[in-house]
């Protein structure tokens, strides 16, 4: 399933799981992530840039207890032909 930025939540995400659904919904910037040992951290603030991407498994997508773990993918087109996409894109997923 796919889902944008409308359908991002982390319930909808669990309970998809929980159904054996494979999906990819898109998240906004301003949601927290928390690797294993490490401090709560704005994907916002991971310093995504244009032409760039990252894959994180295994993170905790929300600070409410409960939900599990989940991949996070973050991309932002790179500049092209003068053109550059105003925003980067999270992508929340429970597999490849």
């Amino acid at each position: 399933m796919l889902g944008d930025r409308e359908f991002g939540s982390f319930k909808l995400a669990y309970w998809l799981c929980q159904k054996q659904v494979k999906f990819i919904l898109m998240v906004k910037q301003g949601r927290y992530i928390q690797s294993e040992n490490s401090d709560y951290i704005r994907l916002s603030d991971l310093g995504l840039l244009p032409g760039t991407s990252f894959y994180l498994s295994d993170v905790k997508v929300t600070k409410q207890k409960g939900f599990g773990t989940f991949d996070i993918a973050g991309y932002w087109r790179r500049k092209y032909r003068v053109k550059q996409e105003d925003e980067d894109w999270y992508l929340l997923t429970n597999g490849t």
